[in-house]
Parts: C-alpha cells; structure tokens; sequence
C-alpha cells in the first residue's frame, strides 16, 4: 500500500530531465539521448492547490488553481505544457549510487507536475534559455500530494493532461527513456 504525504514545505532545487519519454523524442524527431538532459525551474514556478497545506513563507511557492501566462508570453503556440512525473527526493543527497536501495533511501516520493515551458525563450529567438523559460511564476504546479512507493513501482504509473477537460496527452512512465533509479 502507498502512502500519500504533503507537498513538501520547502523546494531549494527543481531540476527537470528534458527529452526522457521515447514518446516526446519521437514526436520532436531528436535522438534518443545518450545521458539525461536535466534543466532547472526556479522554486518561484511552483504552484500547489489552493487546498495544499501552506508551504513556508519565503520560499516563493505560490497557492492556488490558476496558472498565469505573463502578457508577453500569451501568443500562440508560446507557452506549452508538459505532463510529468515529479520525483520529491526528502533528504539532502549527493552522488546518489544507481542501486534501487540508495534512490529509495533519498527519495519520499513522487507527485505529477506540470512542466510549463516558453518555447520562445526556450528556442534560437530566445537565446536558448532554458531555466529562464521554465522558471516563470507557477509555471509548475504540483500535486495534490506526494505518494510514497519505491522505485520500481513508478515506472509504470499513468500520465494523463487535460486541458479544459480535454485530454490532450496521454503515456506512461514506461515510455521514460531514463528510469527514477538512473535520473536521481
């Protein structure tokens, strides 16, 4: 049985693996990558349901159920989303070993996400900036909670997005080119 906790109070780091579901790097036509392609979100993107428990003040988490899209990002085809699983690791680690026993040591679980991204700054006209495309305020909600299980149970999870009650991406962590034990 899985147990579901709160979202994290405090989030000094978001890094996210980019191009790690077979299913993107298809449909983007790149190479499957040879190593995980990580970038980073600033805590200031994160966006927790209206009804999460209060994250510590400071930490620019935000509450609520509305995604803001800045003005000058509100063209067409500028701003995407993402499905995705979260992994919430819940103790400082570095060089964590690739065995099953160490990630589940380090990690307390995992959430979905939403990873909001300006393709324009993203891309050539902006310069490639990948952190400062992803970083936006609530350019990442997160949640409801966070569920414990080890890692080899979250490679089979469902990943669905809906938007305006449309499903509009459906796949599955199966399809992760890099598995929870290789990405943290």
């Amino acid at each position: 049985m899985h147990r579901a906790l709160p979202l994290p109070s405090v989030v000094p780091a978001i890094f996210v693996a980019g191009l790690n579901y077979t299913t993107h790097a298809d449909e983007v036509k790149l190479p499957i990558p040879r190593f995980p392609v990580f970038a980073m979100k600033s805590p200031n993107a994160l966006l927790y349901p209206s009804d999460a428990p209060a994250p510590t003040p400071g930490f620019g988490i935000q509450r609520g159920d509305t995604i803001v899209v800045p003005r000058h990002l509100q063209q067409p085809e500028d701003a995407d989303y993402e499905g995705e699983m979260a992994i919430v690791i819940g103790k400082e680690c570095r060089n964590v070993p690739a065995t099953a026993d160490a990630v589940n040591d380090v990690v307390l679980g995992y959430t979905a996400a939403l990873d909001i991204t300006s393709r324009r700054w993203q891309g050539k006209k902006g310069g490639n900036q990948w952190c400062f495309a992803k970083s936006f305020d609530t350019f990442c909600p997160l949640g409801p909670h966070v569920v414990a299980m080890p890692a080899e149970d979250a490679c089979s999870l469902q990943i669905v997005t809906r938007l305006n009650g449309e499903t509009v991406q459906q796949d599955t962590t199966a399809s992760m080119i890099f598995n929870v034990v290789e990405l943290v």
